[in-house]
C-alpha cells in the first residue's frame, strides 16, 4: 500500500511518485506529513500536506489537504517541507523549508531555500500558515512568498535534512547533504 494515496480524479496514477520528507505531531493521535508530488515526465506538481492518524496500530494518510491533494504549486512557489520540516516543542509551532519554485532556473537562485510556519494545533488549516518575507518584512500570516531573493531565503545550497535543537549548546542544528553536483555523499552541520 502505498503511504501517499494517489487519487485518480486530480489525474494520478500508480506511476505518480510521492516524496515524504518529514512527519510532525500535531497531538498524540494526529501528524502532518509534508511532501512532494512528482509526475515524472510531466515533472514536479506541488507540494503538500496530509494528516496521518493512527489506525489499527499503524500510521496512516487519512486526508490530503488542497483542492488538487497540495497546497503549493512548485512552478510558483516554494517547495515547501522537501528539504526538511520540524516541530518545535520549545514556541509549538511546525516550521518547514523547500526549495526554490522550479520556474526559477538560474543556476544560483533555484539553490535558495525558503520557510514557513505555523502552530501545529492549525497545521490543516492553510490560512493559518505564515511564510518568511525576510528581515524587513518578518512573518506574514496567509501571505505565500512571492518574492524570491536572497533577502527573502533563509538558506542557499542545502539539501535535504534535519532541524535539532540542542538544549546542551542552546542552538538549532541542521544536519544536511549538500546540494551541488558530487557534493551529495558529504554530511553538513549547520548552527544558528
Amino acid at each position: 500500500m502505498q503511504f501517499v494515496p494517489y487519487n485518480s480524479d486530480w489525474g494520478e496514477d500508480g506511476s505518480t511518485g510521492f516524496g515524504g520528507t518529514s512527519l510532525c505531531e500535531i497531538d498524540d493521535q494526529t501528524a502532518i506529513i509534508f511532501y512532494l508530488i512528482n509526475n515524472n515526465d510531466a515533472g514536479l506538481g506541488g507540494a503538500g500536506v496530509g494528516k496521518v492518524e493512527i489506525q489499527n496500530g499503524n500510521p496512516v494518510v487519512t486526508e490530503r489537504e488542497g483542492d488538487r491533494g497540495f497546497w503549493w504549486d512548485t512552478a510558483n512557489t516554494p517547495r515547501y517541507g522537501d528539504q526538511a520540516a520540524y516541530k518545535d516543542d520549545i514556541s509549538g509551532y511546525i516550521y518547514a523549508w523547500g526549495g526554490a519554485p522550479t520556474s526559477i532556473t538560474d543556476s544560483i537562485e533555484s539553490q535558495y531555500v525558503y520557510q514557513l510556519r505555523v502552530h501545529a494545533a492549525d497545521a490543516l488549516d492553510l490560512s493559518r500558515y505564515e511564510y518568511w518575507w525576510g528581515r524587513d518584512q518578518g512573518w506574514k500570516v496567509g501571505q505565500p512568498l512571492t518574492e524570491f531573493t536572497s533577502e527573502t531565503a533563509v538558506m542557499w545550497g542545502v539539501g535535504q535534512g534535519q532541524v535539532y535543537y540542542s538544549p546542551y549548546y542552546e542552538t538549532y542544528m541542521y544536519v544536511h547533504f549538500a546540494s551541488g553536483q558530487g557534493q551529495s555523499s558529504r554530511v553538513h552541520l549547520s548552527s544558528r
